[in-house]
């Protein structure tokens, strides 16, 4: 089937509002609302994902049937629509299935732009701000009784769910312009909240980006509402007569910032040679101000009068993972934020140094390496205003690595030309593992992207809740258990450099650095480290090793020539400590007319380490000398 006859079907199936469609990739949050909006208008609703979570339980109690993975085994003949994800390929086996019974399958940008045909739509659209401004302008139409539909993209403690039913012919629609679908929109009221290159997978450049605005907005049927400021909005909204701009320096409308702090903005929204109404937003942010006057621009074309609007937006609360504070004590504040494009990122860098943290440690996944390779300049410096930077993965949203796009390339860019420490992490929990052994009191820990990074928060929340967030750094807690211990013959050091201690000068800091001076003060090491937990590091002469920027946490050891350097001849053995060198080791059968051992000449390290990584070289190795080995073992 045709794309043109899957949509005149699509089409007809909105008619009537009967059939059954199924989604491929429901759990994703764009999916699982539009498949619990086209149930609550009629039509029977199943879906699959290969990652089913929160949202597949929320569809679930909803009546919609979701299966765990894919298969093909999922269609049937009697669907009559298939809805995919951009996120899953054209050849995955269920689209295969669906295209042999002649099943029309269509992404779900084309469904949503069909939806504006038979609803008076509000659609807001933009590379920045769209999920904010979508949900405030849902939560105040419904506030104040016009019982709209709507269809956003983020969740909110204010609104039921991501989407809903209502009575009145109203939608309000999140327009994303992610896969070009945006071009498809056809609604009576547009909102475009700013235009700024993204979504490289998609778009070549910035142009093409705007050609994709440019067709909805020729496609408006009434009012056009466009930051003026935006210089992207400006240039493709501002020819049109239809068209209303606002803005704190451009527009026929303009925001006049009254009072702002960490937690809220005040200002005064003036059109014209009308009276201006003022609004207190419960949220930080000049961003907030744009967002909010352009959804009282559209709720006004609907009908609602500016001051009511005012009072309703007074109560608002941002969608999830929007600046969202997850944990906030006297001495430690941690801030969840979707910020993933370089300006959404300075925005919430900005919104945080207004909360006066005495430091802010921000932790950063990357979202999708085509994302990563054509904006890596301007991530560069988007976190400007930061203390720390801990950098993660990046996600990779079903796409491969592509060269200048990895985290590597991009912590290359920041330690180049970035103001701030940067280190490198395999993992959010690595990251939050890490902070932990770091921070002091007064932290702000701004959590930023689109990925799985917000499992932080959950491992946060948790910590606090059972009182196991360790208010002091680590070695703290680890110092008063070996002075109990009674390291008699070593020398224990907290919070100790490691950069001093690897030939390639590489390396945090250690929790705790012992130089083990006996046998005795081995084994009671490796029992502290068993009773309480604690990982073990073994330092021999740090040759050939890399150790992370992070640091190591837990107990890092090297055992010193005191206690461990000595050689002894006995019989026909040489009984020989781990500590003793190799060149050491050499120069004694030298000295004492041994021989065999030459091979070792030349090659680094300590006798400990050869044995562990069985040392050889011309044709011999270690191994084939060793006759016994004395092992502690915790």
């Amino acid at each position: 089937m045709t794309e043109q006859n899957s949509l005149t079907h699509l089409q007809n199936l909105l008619k009537v509002k009967k059939g059954q469609i199924h989604f491929v990739g429901i759990c994703g949050i764009g999916m699982a609302g539009l498949a619990y909006f086209l149930k609550g208008i009629g039509f029977t609703v199943s879906g699959c994902d290969s990652s089913c979570g929160e949202l597949a339980d929320w569809l679930r109690a909803n009546g919609i049937t979701v299966l765990n993975g894919h298969s093909p085994d999922h269609i049937s003949s009697d669907l009559d629509l298939i809805i995919k994800t951009t996120a899953v390929s054209d050849d995955l086996s269920e689209l295969v299935t669906a295209r042999t019974l002649s099943i029309p399958v269509l992404q779900r940008g084309i469904v949503l732009a069909a939806l504006t045909d038979i609803y008076d739509a509000v659609c807001v659209c933009g590379t920045h701000g769209k999920s904010t401004t979508s949900v405030m302008l849902a939560q105040v139409l419904r506030s104040a009784d016009m019982s709209p539909n709507y269809l956003v993209g983020a969740e909110c403690e204010r609104l039921p769910g991501v989407a809903a039913t209502g009575s009145s012919s109203i939608l309000v629609s999140e327009a994303d312009e992610s896969d070009g679908t945006l071009a498809e929109y056809f609604p009576e009221i547009l909102i475009v909240t700013n235009i700024d290159f993204d979504h490289a997978e998609t778009f070549k450049n910035l142009e093409e980006l705007k050609a994709c605005f440019k067709k909805v907005v020729e496609q408006t049927k009434q009012k056009i509402f466009y930051c003026a400021d935006d210089p992207g909005a400006f240039d493709v909204c501002s020819r049109f007569t239809n068209a209303h701009g606002y803005g704190f320096d451009n527009g026929a409308t303009r925001i006049h910032i009254l009072e702002q702090s960490g937690q809220s903005t005040e200002f005064e929204v003036v059109t014209g040679n009308t009276p201006g109404v003022k609004i207190k937003l419960p949220v930080p942010g000049r961003h907030n101000a744009l967002n909010a006057t352009a959804a009282m621009l559209a709720a006004e074309s609907l009908g609602l009068d500016r001051k009511d609007f005012a009072k309703s937006v007074s109560r608002f609360v941002l969608p999830k993972r929007r600046f969202e504070h997850i944990v906030k004590t006297p001495d430690f504040q941690l801030i969840s934020d979707y910020a993933h494009h370089p300006s959404e990122i300075s925005t919430a860098v900005i919104s945080a140094r207004q909360l006066n943290a005495s430091k802010i440690i921000a932790i950063f996944q990357p979202h999708r390496f085509t994302r990563t390779r054509a904006l890596a300049d301007r991530f560069a410096t988007a976190f400007e205003g930061v203390d720390r930077l801990i950098l993660l993965p990046v996600f990779r949203a079903s796409e491969s690595p592509v060269r200048g796009g990895t985290e590597l390339d991009l912590f290359e860019q920041f330690r180049k030309h970035a103001h701030h420490e940067t280190f490198l992490s395999p993992s959010p929990r690595a990251a939050w593992e890490f902070y932990k052994r770091t921070r002091q009191a007064g932290d702000l820990v701004l959590i930023v992207g689109a990925g799985d990074i917000n499992s932080i928060s959950g491992i946060a929340g948790a910590e606090l809740g059972v009182g196991s967030f360790l208010p002091e750094h680590p070695a703290i807690y680890i110092r008063s258990g070996l002075e109990s211990a009674g390291l008699n013959n070593s020398e224990v050091r907290y919070k100790e450099s490691l950069s001093n201690k690897t030939s390639f000068r590489t390396g945090g800091l250690a929790d705790v650095f012992i130089n083990v001076g006996s046998l005795e003060d081995l084994q009671k090491t490796f029992i502290f480290a068993k009773n309480t937990n604690l990982p073990i590091w073994v330092f021999g002469a740090g040759r050939n090793m890399l150790v992370t920027d992070m640091g190591l946490p837990g107990i890092c050891i090297r055992l010193t020539k005191e206690g461990f350097g000595k050689i002894l001849v006995e019989s026909d053995e040489l009984r020989v400590g781990a500590a003793v060198t190799l060149a050491d080791l050499v120069n004694f059968t030298i000295q004492h007319g041994i021989s065999g051992f030459d091979f070792l000449i030349g090659i680094p390290g300590t006798i400990g380490g050869a044995i562990r990584m069985n040392a050889g070289a011309f044709g011999n190795e270690i191994g084939s000398f060793i006759n016994w080995v004395d092992v502690v073992d915790r």
